[in-house]
């Protein structure tokens, strides 16, 4: 429980910050004179981004050149599970190119930090709330019970956020012959104001049969020896997924007499798949095969390249007006577009050059002015 309590607060401190809000604030006051800045803070929650803030990154289009919001939603990997965030992008004036949106559903295969957190989360609480059951099981079926193991486990239920576990403590209550304390837990439960009309019907249920199976043992009926009548009431409170049906199957199977059946739930044909199947991109050949922009350049430059051969190596130069080299980028593909800051670059006027296989391809030329 001290565990998963750990994982859950980490989830808050680090996912958007702690602060979603604010980050949707950020993204959605994104223009051409911030855009990097927003861009650089954005990129510093990489892998724990919500799924709020990425949607908001997927339709803007002020700002946010398609580079940066690419950069952004493959960062975030969880970003190619979101139908949410697929349809954002499906709204976009100025889409994504394919090579791009293959990209960002390349991701289907990893996982986050955020979503490796979740599963945590997930999986602790699991192994909780199966180990309160157990011990509610055994609490409940188990004459001679242990006063600790039966105050800890009282100490549990109480403190769980999860609804269900208040049955659980009415059972425990009942089984200690604290009726009394069961009876006032489910008043509580049933004036909550949150309960759905669903939670309602279930609720009365389990009232009904909790009171039903009281009266039987008040009368002094056996449990194991239940008549015709009372397991004819059993059978038709067994077809259904609350604790009621799960309580009746029980003394069903007590009295072997269980006639209900498990529904077999058929699988669905194909499960949807989230990936788009992203067709091998088009490049037209009468494009240019090196483009920089924006030119000129404050910040950082966006280079996009088309290589329309096969190759081995492939690397992109940024040169000054006097041939020095200031950064040598690997590239891969026959298609994409490299973000490059330019924190250290003096003003003045610089050429990006392709080298495909060891030969010039192709080069393109922009300025710097930082003024």
């Amino acid at each position: 429980m001290q565990n998963k309590n750990a994982i859950d607060a980490a989830l808050m401190q680090t996912v958007d910050g702690g602060n979603t809000p604010m980050l949707e604030l950020d993204v959605m006051t994104v223009d051409e004179q911030n855009a990097w800045q927003k861009y650089l803070s954005l990129m510093a929650h990489a892998g724990y981004l919500s799924e709020e803030v990425l949607k908001e990154i997927a339709q803007k289009e002020e700002g946010f050149t398609l580079a940066m919001t690419r950069n952004l939603l493959t960062a975030n990997t969880h970003a190619a599970k979101s139908e949410e965030v697929y349809a954002m992008l499906d709204e976009r004036n100025n889409p994504l190119p394919a090579y791009m949106r293959a990209q960002i559903e390349a991701g289907m295969k990893d996982q986050s930090p955020k979503e490796y957190l979740e599963m945590l989360s997930a999986w602790n609480k699991g192994k909780a709330t199966d180990a309160v059951k157990t011990m509610s099981h055994l609490v409940a079926h188990d004459e001679e019970q242990d006063p600790l193991e039966v105050d800890m486990l009282i100490n549990a239920l109480s403190l769980s956020a999860d609804k269900t576990m208040d049955y659980k403590l009415v059972e425990i209550y009942d089984a200690i012959g604290l009726r009394n304390l069961g009876d006032a837990l489910m008043s509580v439960i049933g004036n909550d104001p949150e309960l759905s009309e669903l939670d309602e019907e279930r609720h009365e249920r389990i009232l009904d049969h909790r009171q039903t199976v009281y009266d039987w043992e008040n009368a002094g009926m056996s449990l194991d020896k239940l008549g015709e009548n009372e397991l004819q009431y059993l059978n038709e409170y067994a077809y259904g997924d609350d604790m009621a049906a799960a309580k009746a199957r029980s003394l069903l199977r007590l009295n072997e007499a269980l006639v209900y059946e498990e529904p077999i739930v058929q699988p669905e044909e194909l499960q949807k798949s989230l990936l788009r199947n992203a067709k091998k991109p088009r490049i037209d050949k009468d494009s240019p095969q090196l483009s920089t922009f924006p030119n000129p350049a404050l910040d950082h430059i966006t280079v996009e390249y088309h290589i329309l051969e096969e190759y081995a190596e492939a690397v992109l130069n940024i040169m000054d007006a006097n041939g020095r080299l200031i950064e040598t980028i690997r590239i891969t593909g026959s298609q994409d577009q490299k973000l490059i800051q330019l924190p250290s670059i003096a003003d003045g006027s610089y050429q990006a050059v392709l080298l495909v296989d060891g030969r010039a391809y192709s080069s393109s030329e922009f300025l710097v002015s930082k003024r």
